[in-house]
C-alpha cells in the first residue's frame, strides 16, 4: 500500500507511517492515522483509492472490530466520517458502491448498540443514496435485499432504515419487491428490529399506492399488538410521519390512539400523549368539533393517569394542543375544561406534576373566557404564590405577563399585591428571599406605577431583614430601580432609609447593610453621583460609620471608599475628605482588616510607593 505514494519525500514518509499505523495495536497511533485517510486518498489518486486503499481499510476494520472499549468507539466514529469523506476521492458517483464494503464491516463489528451503531447506519444510507442510477439494480437492490434477509440483526436494522429512506427513489419495478421484504420484518425475532420497523413505517406510507398502504396498515396493527411495549410505543411515533386527513384519521389513527390510550404499559401511554400535538396536518383535523372533543377526552384521561410521568407530559402537551386549535370558539371551551384538571393537579402528590401544572395554568389564561380567567385564575395564582416550593413560585412569577394580558394590569395588581406583601414578611427567610428575587420581574411586568408605589416600599422594608441574603437582594433591586426613579426619589426616600440604617441604635449588621447600600446604589449610579445633596449626606453617613466601634463596619467603609475612588472621578473636595479619613484609620485603627482595606483604598488617593513607605 505504501508503495503507491508519490510526491515530496518527507510527506511520503509521513503518509507511509500513517498507512502502516492503520493496522497498529496502539489505539492512539491508529486514531491519528485514521484521521489522515482522506489525505492519503488525495495523495494516491482515485484509481488506487478504489483498488488499494479501500480494500486495505476494510481489512484493518476486520482485524480490529472484535475489540470493545471507549477508545475503539471513538476510532470507529472517526473511521466512519473519513470513509464518507472519501466519496470526493473516488473519481465519480459511479464508484460510490466501493465505500459500502468497509462500512458494512464496521457495522457487523460494532459492539455499541447506541450512538455508534446509528452513526454507521446513517453513513451507509448517506453513501447509498449518493450512488448513480446505474448502480440501483447492480448494487443497491442486492444490498438492501441482502440486509433485510440477513441473519445478523444489525444488518436488518440497517436494511430497515435504508428501505424507509430509499423506497421513494426506487424504480417502480423494484419498489414492491423491497416493500414486501421490508414489511416481513414485522415478525422478526429481534425486538430492536421490530421497534425500528414500527418507527419507520410512517415514512413510507405517503409514497405508496393503495395496495402498499394496505400492507403498511396491516403491519401497524400487528405491531400495535406486539408483546413488547417499546414496539407498541414505536407505532405511536410512526403516526408523526403520516400526512393526515379526516379519512386517514378515522381509519388508521383513531383506532391506534384508542388502543394506545388503554395500553397497560405507561410507556405507550406516555409516547401517545407526547406525540399528539406533533401530528402532521393537525390543524385540518381540529376544524372538526368531534375530533377535538375526542382529544379532550383523551387528555382528561391522561391527566388522571396512575403514573406521574404520564400526568406530567400530558400537562405540557394538552396545553400545547390547545394552543394549536385555530378558532377561539373551539379553543376556549377546551382551555376551560383543561383548567379544572390542571388546578386539581397543582395539588398532586408528585412534585414535578405540581410544578408543570402551575406553569401551564398560567399559560392557559389567554386561551380561556375572560370572565372565567378573572374569577378563577387570580385566586389560583395567589394560592400558588404561597406554595412552599420555590419552583412553583418561580413558574407563577415567570408567567405574570401572560396573566396580565388575559385579565389586565389593574386587576392583576389589586389581586397580587396583598399576597406579595404577605410573603415579604413571611417567617421563612427563603420565602422572603424568593419574593425579593422576583421583585424586578414583577416591576417589569406590572409597570412604572406599580414600581414607584409598591415595589420600592417592599425593597426598602427588606433592607432591614435579619438575613444577609435577603438584605443583599433588596439592595440589588434598588440599584436597578434608581436609574428609572431618578435622583429626586433617591434624595427624598432612599437617604432617610440610609440614615436610619446607620443610626447609633441599629444592629451592627444593619450598619454594614448601610455601607452596602452606599457602595452599590448611591455611589454607583450616575443619577446619584450628579446630585450634590445626595453626595454630602452620604459622605456624612460614611464619616460617622468610619468611627463605628465594630471593626467590620469600619473596614466596609474602607471598601466603599475604594469602590467609589476606583469607578468614579471624585472632585478634589471629596478626594481630600476620603484621604483624611483613611489617614486616620491607617494611623489609629489597630484592626488588621481595617488597615488592609484602608491601604487598598489609599492606592487611589496617592501613589502606591508613598503608601508602602508609610506602612
Amino acid at each position: 500500500m505504501a508503495a503507491s505514494l508519490a510526491g515530496n519525500q518527507k510527506d511520503l514518509l509521513e503518509l507511509a507511517a500513517h498507512i502502516d499505523n492503520l493496522n497498529s495495536e496502539n489505539p492512539a497511533s491508529r486514531r491519528a492515522s485514521v484521521s489522515n485517510i482522506n489525505r492519503i486518498a488525495r495523495a494516491i489518486g482515485p484509481e488506487k483509492t478504489r483498488t488499494e486503499l479501500i480494500p486495505y481499510i476494510a481489512g484493518t476494520v476486520q482485524t480490529h472490530n472484535a475489540q470493545d472499549d471507549g477508545e475503539e468507539d471513538e476510532i470507529t466514529m472517526e473511521m466512519v466520517d473519513q470513509i464518507v469523506s472519501l466519496s470526493a476521492c473516488l473519481g465519480g458517483r459511479e464508484y460510490m458502491g466501493y465505500l459500502l464494503v468497509p462500512l458494512e464491516y464496521l457495522l457487523l463489528g460494532c459492539e455499541d448498540e447506541g450512538y455508534v451503531q446509528s452513526k454507521i447506519i446513517s453513513a451507509i444510507v448517506t453513501v447509498a443514496t449518493r450512488c448513480c442510477e446505474s448502480d440501483v439494480s447492480k448494487v443497491l437492490v442486492p444490498m438492501v435485499t441482502n440486509m433485510l434477509e440477513s441473519p445478523y440483526s444489525k444488518k436488518r436494522l440497517c436494511g430497515c432504515v435504508f428501505s424507509a429512506c430509499w423506497l421513494d427513489k426506487a424504480p417502480g419495478h423494484v419498489r414492491q419487491q423491497i416493500l414486501e421484504r421490508f414489511v416481513e420484518l414485522v415478525g422478526d425475532k429481534d425486538t430492536k428490529v421490530r421497534r425500528l420497523l414500527a418507527c419507520e413505517l410512517g415514512k413510507v406510507y405517503d409514497i405508496l399506492d393503495d395496495n402498499g398502504r394496505e400492507l403498511v396498515e396491516s403491519c401497524m396493527w400487528r405491531l400495535g399488538g406486539d408483546v413488547q411495549d417499546v414496539v407498541r410505543s414505536g407505532v405511536m411515533e410512526t403516526l408523526l410521519h403520516i400526512d393526515l386527513n379526516s379519512d386517514i384519521f378515522h381509519r388508521i389513527v383513531e383506532p391506534i390512539v384508542e388502543k394506545g390510550a388503554e395500553d397497560f404499559s405507561w410507556k405507550v401511554r406516555y409516547a401517545l400523549s407526547d406525540k399528539i400535538p406533533n401530528l402532521r396536518n393537525l390543524s385540518a383535523l381540529t376544524e372538526d368539533h368531534a375530533i377535538v372533543d375526542r382529544f379532550l377526552d383523551l387528555y382528561v384521561a391522561f391527566l388522571s393517569d396512575n403514573e406521574p410521568e404520564v400526568r406530567a407530559i400530558s400537562i405540557l402537551r394538552s396545553v400545547e394542543f390547545c394552543s394549536l386549535l385555530p378558532h377561539s370558539e373551539i379553543r376556549k371551551p377546551f382551555a376551560c375544561a383543561l383548567y379544572s384538571e390542571l388546578k386539581e393537579l397543582s395539588r398532586d402528590v408528585n412534585k414535578q406534576v405540581r410544578i408543570d401544572s402551575s406553569a401551564m395554568l398560567m399559560k392557559l389564561a389567554p386561551m380561556m373566557e375572560q370572565s372565567m380567567a378573572e374569577q378563577e385564575m387570580l385566586p389560583t395564582m395567589n394560592g400558588l404564590l404561597k406554595s412552599d416550593s420555590s419552583e412553583i413560585r418561580l413558574q407563577v412569577i415567570s408567567n405574570i405577563d401572560t396573566i396580565k394580558n388575559a385579565v389586565g394590569a389593574s386587576k392583576l395588581c389589586a389581586s397580587l399585591l396583598p399576597t406579595v406583601k404577605s410573603l415579604a414578611t413571611d417567617p421563612r427567610w427563603r420565602v422572603r428571599h424568593a419574593i425579593a428575587s422576583h421583585i424586578p420581574d414583577l416591576a417589569q411586568s406590572l409597570g412604572a406605577d406599580f414600581l414607584r408605589n409598591e415595589v420600592t416600599d417592599l425593597s426598602l422594608g427588606l433592607i432591614s431583614d435579619p438575613i444577609y441574603a435577603v438584605r443583599e437582594r433588596a439592595i440589588e433591586n434598588l440599584a436597578c430601580f434608581v436609574s428609572e426613579l431618578g435622583a429626586a426619589w433617591s434624595r427624598d426616600t432612599l437617604l432617610p432609609c440610609l440614615e436610619n440604617l446607620a443610626g447609633k441604635n441599629a444592629n451592627y449588621l444593619l450598619r454594614i447593610a448601610a455601607t452596602l447600600l452606599v457602595r452599590r446604589v448611591l455611589l454607583a449610579t450616575a443619577e446619584c453621583l450628579s446630585d450634590s445633596t445626595i453626595l454630602q449626606r452620604t459622605f456624612s453617613v460614611l464619616e460617622t460609620l468610619s468611627r463605628d466601634p465594630v471593626a467590620n463596619v469600619r473596614f466596609n467603609v474602607c471598601k466603599t471608599y475604594e469602590a467609589f475612588l476606583r469607578s468614579s472621578v471624585p472632585t478634589m473636595q471629596y478626594k481630600e475628605k476620603i484621604r483624611l479619613i483613611l489617614d486616620r484609620l491607617l494611623t489609629d485603627d489597630l484592626d488588621p482588616d481595617v488597615q488592609y482595606y484602608a491601604t487598598l483604598a489609599m492606592i487611589y488617593v496617592q501613589p502606591r510607593t508613598t503608601i508602602l513607605g508609610a506602612v
